[in-house]
């Protein structure tokens, strides 16, 4: 099993973002990238498939960055692209 946690951290290190909600959006992050590896293994997957269908979820880490930090400039929660992911 992947550190979900761990690698979505490496990811968005870049966002400017205090850490307390930093960890709370990669808290909430990893919880949906294990959940999607997670389906992938009970549909029978391989490990390395559940992984890359669960990688599959942010197509774009550089992006997903940029989008959390326009949501944070912007003083909202997410923007409807982050959220989507």
């Amino acid at each position: 099993m992947r550190d979900w946690s761990a690698l979505v951290h490496r990811h968005l290190a870049s966002v400017r973002v205090d850490e307390r909600r930093r960890l709370e959006i990669g808290a909430e992050l990893a919880a949906h990238l294990e959940d999607a590896y997670d389906s992938a293994l009970r549909r029978g997957c391989t490990e390395a498939e559940a992984t890359a269908c669960a990688m599959e979820r942010v197509p774009d880490w550089s992006a997903l960055a940029v989008a959390v930090d326009q949501a944070i400039d912007e003083g909202t929660i997410m923007t409807r692209h982050a959220r989507t992911v």
